[in-house]
This record gives C-alpha cells, structure tokens and sequence, in this order.
C-alpha cells in the first residue's frame, strides 16, 4: 500500500487535534453549564422525562375531571382524558429519549 502525501498527514494530524480540542471543549461547556460532568447528568435527563410523563397523565385526568364536572358524565370523562394523557405521555417520553440518544 503507498504511503500518503507527508502533506496530507500533516492535515490528518492536524485535523484530528482540532476534533479533540472540540471534544474537551464541547464536555468543559456541560460542565459549566449544568456543573457536573455529562455522564453524571444522565439521572437529571431521566427525571425530566419521568416528570413531564407524570405531569402530562395528571392534567389529562384533571382535565377529564372538569369535563365530568360541567357535562355530568360520570367517570367517563376521567377516563377517557387519563387514557388520552397516559398516550401522549408515551409519545412525548419516546421523543425525548431518542433526542437524548
């Protein structure tokens, strides 16, 4: 196999300290913003995601509560808004987990 141009590994060289240079400078960013280390970070991305599900079947269901309230529908309303919040909770966690990725 022929050896490639010097000036060419040159530029390769080159071109691989600017990646790690970016690389240190993209994890000292998250630590400055969010004061630990990235890795470290992954519990806060997880109770994120658990408290936007959370939050998005409660409003549902207090939403179906006032629907019941106004219409008189019984346990129906409820339902039916805690159902449609439980989906759209999935939805929303599944987003946010892949943009995690």
């Amino acid at each position: 196999m022929d050896k490639l141009d010097p000036d060419i590994e040159r530029k390769i060289g080159s071109l691989e300290e600017k990646i790690t240079a970016a690389r240190k400078d993209q994890a000292d960013d998250k630590i400055k913003q969010y004061g630990v280390p990235a890795d470290e970070n992954e519990p806060s991305k997880g109770h994120n995601i658990a408290s936007q599900f959370l939050a998005t079947v409660i409003s549902g269901g207090i939403f179906g509560y006032i629907v019941d309230r106004f219409f008189d529908t019984g346990p129906w309303g409820m339902m039916g808004f805690i159902l449609i919040g439980f989906v759209a909770g999935v939805r929303r966690a599944n987003a946010a987990m892949k943009k995690n990725d």
